[in-house]
């Protein structure tokens, strides 16, 4: 009896008329495409492909999401970066698909595999160094050896891109490289499987595509003969195509605990994860230099708590620096950057917490003078003589003092930019004018060698609020946690729904009650928030290093680095 692959495929483009005529439209290739490969399986496989437009918004309904095997996205002329509805609606769908459906495996395809980046964290942007067309050859990492079970070093596929993931989403890995392009393809234990050519394309059909671009000047005559040449060049797309049937179908798989061993066996070490508040940033408004000054600042953030994690330092130490830099930067809400009172005040908070099992923390709220709110946080946390929590106001200012923080004078804290947009909002009646600057808060995660996970989070509070108002910052559970059993948190967002709902003890309470990993967590209770009315984001990280960074606004300023891998992933959109 023979296997059925049941298969969801999300058709993001039409092909030019001429290859339709010829060759078929997207639904045919890859019919073709995937049948060859289903026909060289060692066992019969009947393949129920199902076509769905995603370009008018088409996708399977909750009962087709339970029948199917997979979903394989294709490839599209359009830039998975642009703002069009589609594409957005296609995102905000595989986010959630991936997030919610561990057993649907998923096969991205050239913008397929780049809508997937985008849609768990990743970056995706025009090549400047170029496009990658016709027969390309892109050597394979360890982990792309591994997920194959080869020991080719290279493989050769036809290509047709320019634009490319940049960086890398979180708890994905690379599975081949070129020169041109870093991220030739993902992998996500047993569940998503993405790659940046076009192993569907025969050689004719990337002729035609050549010859449609050179006579619309994208392609010079001498570029597009030597690309003409290339794409007859022998290609391995029947062994990938083997490859993507066997991962869509599960055979091979060792057995089928494999993917809920992954998160123990894959242990990316000392890891640091960092958010810089989350708001309302529209892109068409945020100049490019302004953007690369957050991208730089968070940067300068990361690499001041990874220089601690890699030379053995503990996670406390990781995140307090890591604030430190943020709240010393105005970029930020928080410290030197925080937001104004209705009152015309800056009034700080943080909270700072370690994930062993007595769940030891330190709090601080209505601070007008101490520079550093993390570093009384932790002070609080750590003074064996400290038999409080949580200290705010007038007393917690005298604290510092005695164990010698710096203290400065209120005015220290005004920022034009700030003091600018606290006036705007008073002159029109309320806090809800877009604003570059983020709403929320700064924070940081991190998990040393030993994996204890420490949680710091800091901030201005909410844009003219009133005068005395304590938001969820400094609340230990509702916008900082840390378990090193499950993970820690820091929020940032409208805090009145992280108290209200408990955020940050919620993502961990998942994990612990529903078995849930990481990811997992986090997005639903991002999305449970949004679903009530609530603005906002966290980032999460439990003892093995995985990362989530999710958020329902329209921006978060974001990053992670591991000591494993000592490159700094930061994010915006």
């Amino acid at each position: 009896m023979s296997k059925i692959l049941k298969l969801a495929l999300l058709i993001a483009d039409t092909p030019l008329p001429k290859v339709v005529k010829l060759y078929g439209d997207y639904y045919v290739q890859f019919s073709k495409f995937l049948q060859r490969a289903a026909d060289s399986s060692k066992e019969p496989i009947s393949l129920d492909i199902q076509p769905f437009d995603a370009t008018k918004m088409e996708y399977p309904n909750k009962q087709e999401l339970l029948e199917i095997n997979g979903i394989l996205i294709t490839g599209s002329a359009a830039s998975a970066y642009e703002d069009i509805p589609w594409i957005n609606r296609l995102i905000e769908f595989m986010g959630s698909i991936i997030n919610e459906y561990p057993k649907i495996r998923i096969v991205g395809i050239c913008f397929g595999h780049q809508i997937i980046a985008r849609a768990m964290g990743g970056q995706v942007i025009m090549n400047p160094l170029g496009w990658e067309v016709a027969v390309t050859e892109f050597s394979l990492t360890d982990t792309g050896k591994k997920f194959f079970k080869t020991n080719r070093k290279a493989l050769r596929l036809q290509e047709m891109h320019r634009d490319y993931v940049s960086s890398i989403p979180p708890n994905f890995s690379n599975i081949g490289f070129t020169k041109v392009c870093a991220i030739q393809g993902m992998v996500k234990d047993d569940h998503v499987l993405t790659i940046q050519a076009h192993p569907e394309f025969v050689s004719d059909v990337v002729k035609e595509i050549i010859k449609a671009r050179q006579e619309k000047r994208i392609f010079t005559p001498e570029l597009a003969q030597k690309f003409l040449l290339a794409a007859d060049y022998d290609d391995d797309s029947t062994w990938i195509g083997q490859k993507c049937v066997e991962f869509l179908t599960g055979d091979g798989d060792e057995n089928e605990k494999s993917s809920s061993r992954s998160s123990k066996e894959n242990n990316y070490g000392p890891t640091l994860v960092i958010h810089g508040g989350a708001g309302t940033i529209a892109r068409k408004d945020f100049s490019e230099k302004l953007q690369n000054e957050y991208l730089d600042a968070l940067k300068e953030s990361l690499f001041a708590g990874y220089k601690i994690l890699l030379n053995g330092g503990n996670s406390m130490d990781a995140v307090e620096v890591a604030v430190r830099v943020m709240e010393d930067c105005p970029l930020f809400n928080a410290g030197k950057g925080s937001v104004f009172t209705i009152g015309g005040k800056n009034e700080l908070e943080s909270s700072f917490m370690i994930g062993t099992s007595d769940h030891p923390a330190g709090a601080s709220t209505l601070l007008h003078t101490v520079k550093n709110p993390i570093t009384l946080a932790k002070t609080l946390l750590l003074d064996p003589e400290n038999p409080h929590v949580f200290l705010g106001g007038i007393e917690a200012e005298e604290y510092a003092k005695t164990k010698g923080l710096e203290i400065v004078d209120p005015g220290y804290f005004w920022t034009k930019g700030r003091w600018q947009q606290h006036l705007e909002e008073l002159n029109k009646g309320n806090n809800e004018v877009d604003s570059l600057y983020p709403m929320g808060t700064v924070g940081a995660v991190a998990v040393d060698k030993n994996g204890i996970i420490a949680t710091a989070t800091s901030t201005g509070g909410m844009n003219n609020k009133k005068d005395g108002r304590i938001g969820d910052t400094p609340l230990i559970g509702c916008g900082t946690w840390a378990d090193n059993e499950t993970c820690g948190v820091s929020g940032t967002g409208n805090g009145e729904f992280f108290i209200r709902y408990g955020i940050a003890q919620d993502v961990s309470s998942r994990m612990r009650y529903l078995g849930e990993n990481v990811n997992e967590a986090a997005n639903a209770v991002i999305e449970n928030m949004r679903k009530v009315g609530g603005g906002g984001g966290v980032i999460a990280l439990d003892k093995y290093g995985h990362v989530a960074m999710p958020f329902n606004t329209t921006g978060m300023y974001r990053g992670y680095i591991r000591v494993s891998e000592s490159i700094p992933y930061v994010f915006i959109f």
